[in-house]
Order: structure tokens, then C-alpha cells, then sequence
């Protein structure tokens, strides 16, 4: 049987390092609402493997399980911060890969104006007694960019294989195809491989690339995610994969509740709650 098709309790077993991905994550991923009578699934979605030859999402494996975390109830790693929790396999039971979530209960609602983000991600050098309470806790920031930019949501992280490992900048940034009328976010490193930061993002560059639905999908697809360059060749390593898909899921939250517009980010930066991503 393969992973893609085993059972929570069975890829739990291959899970043998925690926060290490029981299996590599697709080239392309593709997410998909799960739909249920039951309110625990009635707020999961799963991701598949976009590579696949099936194009009904019903028949789409789930790779990996996400769960929204409406922050009533508060559990670990976001306590009651509204969010959104990777498992490390295709059920919730599964162990916790990563979250990402607001900076509080509060600050989640539409009218609270903040669109930062806090993302908890595994720890730099995991071990077999690594928990939850050791994930680390990175800020990504909402900003307005120059002109008819559009909005950028940053962080800083360390990335790297073992004994390779660096901090960089990233970006997401909205993606620029007006001939294909596709609607989404280019993840850059603003961080380069020599030298001081620079201004800009290294645009032919992309790491990643998120784009929304169509219209007549909308309801059945959550978004579609393609990894590229830098993350495919591993040279972020496995922690800098995991922050990518993370923040990713982070941005269909924002999508979803209307947090990413430049109206809102500039009323948010403005706002004591707002923030503004260190240079």
C-alpha cells in the first residue's frame, strides 16, 4: 500500500523523526475542501498531488490533512489564534507538521484591521523528543507596496540543509499575468546568495507560485500551489518546504477573509495593531 493511501495509524508509523515529512511534498499540490456532516471535518481540506492523472478532486488521495482552528477552543500550537494546522499525513490524526495563525483571537476578526501573521513552524534541529512546544514561532508582515504593486506579505526564517543553514527574507508577492487573467502570490527571496540584502526581490527567481481557483471551482478548490527552483532542488531544506506550504495555506485564510487588499493592509498599517516588515 502506499503512503498516499494509508491509513492515519499506518503512516503515523512511518513518521518515526516528528516534524520530519513522511513523505516529500509534490512538485505541484493541489487543495481540495472536504465537505461532512460531521463539524470536524465540516473545517478540514486536504492536499493532493497536483502531478497526478486524475482530474476529479474525489479520486485525489490526500497527501496531507489541514485543519481550519476557529480559536474557541484553544489547543496547541496556536492556543486561540484562528488558523489553519498541517498534519503530517492524510487525517487530523496524524501529528501536527505546522500552523500558521493571527497574532491573536481578537485580531482575527475583519474589523480588528491586522493582517500579520504568525507562523509556527518546526524547530531548526528537531530531535526524536522534539514537541509542539518547541515549534518556532515566525511573524509574517502585510504591507503595501509602491504604486500599483499591490501587497506583500514577508518573513524572515532559517532555511538550509544541516550544517548549510542561513537566514533569508521572503516575500510573497502578487503575481503579474494580466494575458492569463490567473489571480495568485510568486514567493521571492529577497536575500542574496552573496552580499547585503537588497531592495528588491529576486524576481526571476520564484520559489513558489499560488494561484486561486476559477469561479466554477471555487466551492471544491481551495488553491493550487507550485514549487519551484530553490525549494524543488531541496536547497531551503525540509523546514524552508514546510514554511512555504505553510504560509501558503496562511494566504488562502487571508484570501478568504478578506485581509489581503491594499485598502485593508493600508488601513491595518495605520491602525497601533498594524505593523510594518523590518528592513
Amino acid at each position: 500500500m502506499s503512503p498516499a493511501n494509508s491509513s492515519s495509524a499506518s503512516t503515523s508509523t512511518l513518521t518515526r523523526e516528528p516534524f520530519v515529512p513522511y513523505r516529500p511534498f509534490p512538485a505541484i499540490i493541489e487543495a481540495y475542501y472536504i465537505y461532512d456532516l460531521s463539524f470536524a471535518t465540516l473545517k478540514t481540506f486536504k492536499l493532493c498531488d497536483g502531478t497526478a492523472s486524475s482530474s476529479s478532486p474525489n479520486s485525489k488521495d490526500a497527501l496531507f490533512s489541514v485543519q481550519v482552528h476557529t480559536g474557541y477552543i484553544p489547543r496547541k500550537p496556536l492556543g486561540m489564534k484562528p488558523g489553519l494546522i498541517l498534519h503530517n499525513g492524510p487525517s487530523h490524526k496524524d501529528p501536527i507538521l505546522a500552523a500558521a495563525g493571527a497574532e491573536s483571537f481578537w485580531s482575527a476578526a475583519w474589523w480588528a484591521f491586522n493582517a500579520n501573521s504568525l507562523v509556527f513552524l518546526p524547530p531548526v534541529h528537531p530531535t526524536r523528543d522534539s514537541t509542539k512546544d518547541d515549534m518556532v514561532v515566525e511573524a509574517m508582515v502585510a504591507e503595501n507596496l509602491d504604486g500599483d504593486e499591490g501587497v506583500a506579505f514577508r518573513l524572515s526564517m532559517v532555511v538550509g540543509s544541516p550544517g548549510e543553514e542561513r537566514i533569508e527574507l521572503f516575500e510573497w508577492r502578487k503575481l503579474k499575468c494580466p494575458e492569463s487573467k490567473t489571480i495568485g502570490f510568486h514567493l521571492f527571496s529577497r536575500t542574496p546568495r552573496n552580499g547585503p540584502e537588497t531592495v528588491e526581490p529576486r524576481e526571476n527567481e520564484p520559489l513558489a507560485t499560488i494561484t486561486w481557483p476559477k469561479a466554477t471551482s471555487y466551492f471544491k478548490k481551495a488553491f493550487t500551489l507550485e514549487l519551484k527552483g530553490r525549494v524543488l532542488d531541496g536547497s531551503l531544506g525540509q523546514r524552508g518546504t514546510i514554511m512555504v506550504v505553510t504560509t501558503a495555506l496562511r494566504l488562502r485564510f487571508l484570501r478568504g477573509a478578506g485581509q489581503m487588499t491594499k485598502v485593508y493592509i493600508g488601513v491595518a498599517s495605520k491602525s497601533p495593531r498594524g505593523g510594518v516588515c523590518p528592513a
